[in-house]
């Protein structure tokens, strides 16, 4: 180790009933996996047929995999040796493909943050490069203070495979983790982050799943009428309900949604999302199409 660093040993292991240690080390000589539940054989192999989705196949059981994503940016001279081995950072946005980027800005004040802060978040979001194979890859890697709080984040469980093979990235430095770093406080500003995530993965998958081999699920007059100046969220919120209420027996998706609703972004403010470049350029707007604009995207 030299004259300065942290060396971490591991003592006291437990056995099994097969007198096997809770940790293997045998499977990979310069590794230290998790035996149980948390190793799928089957996902370990579909780690090696699909390599763009690894480290979400794999960071539930090998150390290596988990520590190669546990930090946003890697500092000048910084290192992480396993068993004798750097590990590699890895940032999954290079897993991506399609990308698009959004901001999310808190509202300052109403969400117990301070009314003069501003911050902000950019979650960098596409398709894993896996995608087209439709294999059940999703989720946000969501960072605190450049530190892995929730890989790979599971938010919109969707009945079916809507939502599949979209991944995103983002540092959320305005919610508060918990004691051991496992996890976020459950607070309103939590709340709302979580709402806009999905949101995001929503508006994504729904405007550009056809590109990767699923049945469209946007109807194309939505996106029209979403499209123009004069489309208001909230009028169209009433309109909906009105519409409800004369026609009990209309039918009804499992968001909410109505034929007639435009159901992509009604909850998504001007003044909380903007939708940009990946280049930095920014555009306002709460329609689909300008909410994730096909020049702005990325192919990987």
């Amino acid at each position: 180790m030299g004259d300065q660093g942290t060396r971490i040993i591991i003592y006291n292991l437990w056995e099994d009933d097969q007198g096997q240690l809770e940790l293997d080390f045998d499977a990979d000589e310069h590794d230290i996996q998790i035996r149980g539940v948390n190793r799928d054989e089957k996902n370990i192999q579909m780690a090696n047929d699909y390599p763009n989705s690894r480290h979400f196949l794999t960071y539930r059981h090998s150390l290596r995999s988990y520590a190669a994503i546990l930090y946003l940016r890697i500092p000048p001279g910084f290192r992480m040796v396993l068993r004798g081995k750097d590990i590699q950072h890895h940032n999954i946005v290079n897993d991506m493909m399609m990308t698009t980027e959004v901001t999310y800005r808190p509202q300052p004040g109403s969400e117990g943050l301070a009314k003069d802060s501003n911050i902000v978040a950019v979650v960098t979001m596409g398709f894993v490069k896996d995608a087209k194979a439709h294999i059940d890859v999703q989720g946000y890697n969501v960072y605190h203070k450049n530190r892995l709080i929730k890989p790979f984040w599971r938010l919109w469980n969707a009945s079916g495979s809507d939502g599949r093979g979209v991944i995103g990235v983002l540092e959320a430095n305005f919610v508060e983790p918990a004691h051991d770093k496992q996890g976020f406080e459950r607070t309103i500003v939590l709340s709302r982050l979580e709402t806009r995530l999905i949101q995001m993965q929503k508006t994504y998958w729904r405007t550009y799943c056809h590109k990767i081999g699923y049945a469209p699920r946007v109807n194309k007059n939505n996106f029209e009428r979403e499209s123009s100046p004069d489309y208001s969220p909230e009028t169209s919120s009433k309109k909906k309900k009105a519409a409800s209420s004369k026609h009990p027996a209309a039918a009804v998706n499992e968001f909410g949604e109505g034929p007639n609703s435009p159901p992509l972004t009604e909850n998504i403010h001007e003044d909380d999302l903007h939708t940009g470049h990946t280049n930095g350029s920014s555009h306002k707007g709460i329609p689909a199409d300008k909410f994730f604009p096909k020049y702005a995207l990325s192919q990987g």
